[in-house]
Formats: structure tokens, C-alpha cells, sequence
């Protein structure tokens, strides 16, 4: 019996098994107990046993603990692992430490000095974010260096990408640049006090490279070659790849870019559900905890469910199901309490199409600008 068809299962339970084992909610054990069942009852052969060895695997792979360090002042070098305007993320071994930051700006493969008190994350933090805690400690992130602490650039160690972005936009200069950098290369701290201004009037949608444009880029670049399809894919390939390289390999772009891969690579062995589940199968064995990226949420969601709900002549249940099934994947795993508000808002929007499309892409882009 072919597996064709089958990934779309193991991807669920792979997101399922590691929302039950890192929450520890009594719901997600509920559903996994009977999506297993249900799976069990379905097959009754070797995709069943498949579909349990992902279980056990991912309730025992990288599962989110909190770490034991010693607390107090320390002084210790740290790589930078992700740097925002007002924190840093810096690793020391395989520690990870939030730290607060007023001077700068540091880079991601920054190498520096730090001193300060180390401290467990508690709920009052100093930026005022929606559920920032929870946030992250869903990046591995248990600690925070504070009191009085100080900070030390030892190395600036740009990323490969980095330098191969800054070797491209190396004649342009001043506005032309920072326009480049944001529009093309998804690079938001180009022009910080531009990039917030495009916040404050919901335009950020405008300079992000999401999954429809890969889409679009490579299977033109597939079409240019008609007699000759396997040197259009080769080309396609490669150019994509680079491209999502200098991207730093986003969810989003990532995710479309693999399926049509796939779909290109195995048209015959692979359904289009099978393309799709691969690259979120491919995302959690890399990062498990990418189920609380709102990123991956919602690029799987939307890939998911529009198909199923496009059989409904009625645009009002479509819209209104599709947004709400999106939003309620990112608030039941952030926010139980605000579901049923977001079922609420989402039916408002769901009478016009264009409105409900424009409202979901800026509703996206103002998740990814603050994650």
C-alpha cells in the first residue's frame, strides 16, 4: 500500500505530540490520544505504526526544559543569537539569556563580553508585549541578565548572508538603499524609524517576501524553459534557493519553496497535501517549538484549510471559517481566552473577500513584525 497521502497525518500528530508535551494542557493530551485512536481505527496497517513512532519520537525530541545555571552576577562570553531594538538573545554554551540593551546596535554572530545578574524570567518584564513571556520561553529562552550589567562587543561576526546582501546593495546608496534592503531582502532594521512609521499606517505588508512571491518567482523562472524542463527546474532551484538563503531561509518563503520542489520533483508519488506537509515536518524536526512561531501557524493553517473550504458556495462561511480557523490556532496556543472574540471579529470581516484577504495579510504582517 503506497504512503501517498499519509504525511498530512504525521504532521499532525508531530504538532499535536509536541503541544501536549510542552504544555502540558490537558486538551492537547485529549486530542492526541484521540487523533491516534482515530488514525488507528483509519488505516489498521503500517501507516498507523508510522503515525505512532512520530508520537514517540517527538514527545522525547528536544522537548522544552528549563535549564539549570547558577544565578547571581556573572561575567561570561555570549554569541548573539537574535538582536531587536530594545533586547538582545545571547547563548553561552547552550544557555540561552534575555538582556536588555540601551546602546548599540549588535547583530546576530556578535560575540560579546556581558556582566549582570542572572535571574529566572518572571512575568513582569520590562517590555510591554502581549504574552512576551510566553513568547520567549518558546525560544528556549528560561533566563534574563540584569541589575547592573555592562556589555562588551569582542567580535562582529556578519553572517554569510549578510555580507553577500550588503555586496549587492554596495552602489546604492541613501534611500535607495534602505528601500532595497526592506523591499527585496525582508531586512526590517535597515530604517528602523521607517519601518515603524509603515507599522503605524499597517503597511509592512508591502516589504514582506512571503510564500506566494517564491511561488511566483520560481515557477516563472521554471517557464522559461519550456522544451527544456529539467534545465528550468535546475535554474528555478538554484536562483530560489540563493534567494532564500540571503532571506535567511523564512518560514514562509522556505515552506512554499520545498512544496513546488517536491510537487515538480515527485508529481507522481506525492499528493499536493503530501508537498505541503513535508517542509512543516522538515520545520519541526529543526525546531519543534516552530508550532508557536505565528509564522509557521499561519502559512500551515491557510495552506490547509482554504482548500477544504473553497466546496462552499457560500463566501461568507468560507472567509469566516478561514480566518478563524488561522486566528485561533495562534490565540489556543498563546491565548485560550480569547478565542472565541477572535470567531467574533473574523465573521464581521467575512461579507467582502477583499476585505477579509487585506485584513488577514495585515494581520500577518503585524504578527511577524513583533515576533
Amino acid at each position: 500500500m503506497s504512503i501517498k497521502g499519509s504525511f498530512i497525518y504525521f504532521l499532525i500528530t508531530s504538532i499535536l505530540t509536541i503541544l501536549a508535551v510542552n504544555s502540558k494542557n490537558i486538551m492537547f493530551l485529549l486530542l492526541i490520544l484521540i487523533w491516534l485512536i482515530f488514525s488507528i481505527l483509519k488505516f489498521r496497517n503500517y501507516i498507523a505504526i508510522i503515525n505512532i513512532v512520530f508520537c514517540l519520537f517527538f514527545s522525547i525530541y528536544r522537548v522544552n526544559k528549563e535549564p539549570i545555571v547558577s544565578n547571581g552576577y556573572q561575567t561570561m562570553e555570549c554569541k548573539v543569537i537574535d538582536a531587536k531594538e530594545k533586547y538582545i538573545i545571547v547563548k553561552n554554551q547552550k544557555t540561552k539569556y534575555l538582556m536588555y540593551v540601551d546602546d548599540g546596535p549588535y547583530y546576530e554572530n556578535d560575540v560579546v563580553l556581558v556582566y549582570g545578574e542572572v535571574n529566572k524570567i518572571e512575568k513582569d518584564l520590562d517590555i510591554d508585549v502581549f504574552e512576551f513571556e510566553t513568547y520567549i520561553k518558546n525560544k528556549r529562552v528560561f533566563y534574563k541578565i540584569d541589575g547592573k550589567t555592562s556589555i562588551e562587543l569582542l567580535t562582529r561576526n556578519k553572517k554569510t548572508s549578510v555580507l553577500i546582501k550588503d555586496l549587492l546593495t554596495s552602489k546604492l546608496y541613501d534611500e535607495s538603499l534602505l528601500m532595497t534592503k526592506m523591499l527585496v531582502f525582508n531586512d526590517k532594521d535597515a530604517d528602523i524609524e521607517s519601518y515603524e512609521n509603515l507599522r503605524n499606517i499597517n503597511a509592512t505588508h508591502l516589504f514582506v517576501v512571503s510564500g506566494f512571491h517564491i511561488s511566483f518567482f520560481f515557477s516563472l523562472l521554471c517557464n522559461l524553459f519550456p522544451k527544456r524542463k529539467n534545465l528550468g527546474l535546475g535554474l528555478s532551484t538554484f536562483i530560489c534557493l540563493i534567494y532564500i538563503f540571503l532571506l535567511d531561509f523564512s518560514i514562509s518563503a522556505t515552506r512554499a519553496f520545498i512544496s513546488l520542489l517536491l510537487a515538480k520533483l515527485f508529481e507522481k508519488k506525492l499528493s499536493s497535501f503530501d508537498c505541503l506537509s513535508i517542509p512543516g515536518i522538515l520545520f519541526l524536526l529543526i525546531e519543534p517549538l516552530y508550532v508557536y512561531n505565528y509564522s509557521f501557524i499561519l502559512t500551515f493553517i491557510m495552506v490547509f484549510v482554504k482548500p477544504y473550504l473553497v466546496c462552499y458556495e457560500n463566501k461568507f462561511i468560507t472567509t469566516t471559517l478561514t480566518i478563524a480557523f488561522s486566528f485561533m490556532a495562534c490565540h489556543t496556543f498563546h491565548n485560550f481566552t480569547s478565542t472565541l472574540i477572535t470567531i467574533f471579529v473574523s465573521a464581521l470581516f467575512a461579507f467582502d473577500d477583499i476585505l477579509t484577504d487585506r485584513l488577514f495579510i495585515l494581520s500577518k504582517s503585524f504578527i511577524l513584525s513583533n515576533s
